[in-house]
Order: C-alpha cells, then sequence, then structure tokens
C-alpha cells in the first residue's frame, strides 16, 4: 500500500470523476462550467450547452478521467491496490469528511442519513474507471 500522503492524493484523484458525476444533478450550470474549462470552451459554445443537465456528469466524468489519463495518474482505485474489500473501511474513513455529501444539496441534508450508501456508490465507481 501507498504511504499516507501519497494514499490519501490518490484516493482524492481517483476518486474526482465519481465526485463530480455523483454531485452534478445539484447544479448542473456549475458542473457545465467545469467540463467547458476541460475542453477550453465557454459554457455557451454548443457543444457544452446542448448537453441536457442530466447527462452534464457522465460527460464531466470523462473529461475528468481524459485529464488525469494524461496526468499518467492510474485508473482507479483498484490501479493503486485497493479492492472491493476495502470499501467499507474507505467509506467509514470518509463519512466524518462529509464535503462531498455536504455540497450536494438534496443528499447531504438527507434527515437520519449519514451518506454511507453515496459514499459507497461513489467509491464503488472510483475502483475502476
Amino acid at each position: 500500500m501507498w504511504p499516507h500522503s501519497t494514499s490519501l492524493l490518490f484516493r482524492v484523484a481517483l476518486t474526482a470523476p465519481a465526485v463530480f458525476e455523483f454531485t452534478a444533478p445539484s447544479s448542473a450550470d456549475r458542473h457545465r462550467d467545469a467540463l467547458a474549462v476541460f475542453h477550453d470552451t465557454l459554457p455557451s459554445d454548443s457543444s457544452i450547452s446542448r448537453i441536457p443537465d442530466h447527462e452534464i456528469g457522465a460527460h464531466l466524468y470523462e473529461a475528468i478521467a481524459r485529464f488525469l489519463d494524461d496526468l499518467g495518474v492510474p485508473r482507479g482505485l483498484k490501479a493503486v491496490g485497493y479492492t472491493h474489500n476495502d470499501i467499507d473501511a474507505l467509506v467509514t474513513g470518509t463519512l466524518p469528511q462529509r464535503r462531498v455529501l455536504d455540497l450536494a444539496p438534496g443528499i447531504g441534508d438527507v434527515a437520519g442519513e449519514d451518506g454511507r450508501e453515496y459514499l459507497t456508490r461513489i467509491i464503488e465507481r472510483s475502483m475502476e474507471y
């Protein structure tokens, strides 16, 4: 396994595509702005503006994945030694850092939910891409 600081950096980078795919429904316009940056254009460009809100997360996921590929970042948590057996521990370690959930209105504020279900889906989606 990687040293802690490197491991944390990789976990953040390797979960980024899935995180932004997950948060896209909370603010499609902000995610469209981010996608425009990755495409070196403006959000008003028809290649960005014509993407339906419900698809913007998938497009941003792909753009971030390509960006990470260009940087030589491994393709998913599995590529740096994590397995599906690690998902529960990764979720448990992430729960106190609820930033992902708290930034997604309608998700982070669900009464009685600790976010485990949502974080599990994000980490599962981040295992390989």
